[in-house]
């Protein structure tokens, strides 16, 4: 229901400030690829996930969903941390992308609307169709690199938040280390 109320809140409210910088129009491109990458089941796991990651590092600004992923824990670490996270978490989110594709097939995605916020955030709604379902998928623009996604909220749950409720478990649990061996060795949903 929250999310049925965003997304007819995003369709009929008046822009902010025009067009949300053609937002729209990169995430339907962004979109246009992903489901086309999704379409290609019969290539092997290394190539769907080489291919997403050049979409990814188009598209999205991982190193900020990275750290909005760990939270304040990424402000402790060193150099080296940080970029063995970084690394692990961008492995994570191919094996999160080819995983929906082996689980649930091609995808079709449209666009639905584009608004930027008061709080100077764009934000995309789009609609996913994959497996039968639709998701409603709201993709959040980093409000300094509107040319890319800072985060992603599908059916109401935000990325971020979740991402960084689990990781701090497996940090409590394992430490960084184990954490970011975790995320390298697939987990979550496989291995780790």
């Amino acid at each position: 229901m929250r999310n049925a109320l965003v997304t007819l809140g995003l369709l009929c409210a008046p822009a902010l400030g025009g067009p949300a910088d053609g937002a729209g129009e990169r995430i339907s491109a962004m979109l246009a690829g992903l489901d086309a990458l999704s379409d290609q089941a019969a290539l092997p796991d290394a190539e769907i996930a080489a291919r997403f990651a050049g979409i990814a590092k188009a598209s999205f600004n991982r190193p900020a969903m990275a750290r909005a992923a760990l939270g304040t824990a990424s402000d402790r670490l060193t150099r080296d941390q940080w970029a063995a996270f970084l690394a692990a978490y961008s492995a994570h989110l191919e094996r999160a992308f080819l995983r929906g594709v082996r689980e649930a097939g091609a995808s079709s995605s449209s666009v639905l609307a584009s608004r930027r916020g008061a709080d100077g955030v764009t934000v995309v709604v789009s609609r996913v169709t994959s497996a039968g379902r639709e998701h409603d998928v709201l993709w959040f623009m980093c409000p300094d690199d509107r040319q890319r996604v800072c985060d992603v909220e599908i059916d109401g749950i935000r990325a971020s938040t979740h991402q960084r409720a689990d990781f701090a478990d497996r940090m409590r649990a394992e430490g960084l280390d184990g954490l970011i061996r975790a995320l390298a060795a697939g987990w979550p949903g496989g291995g780790g």
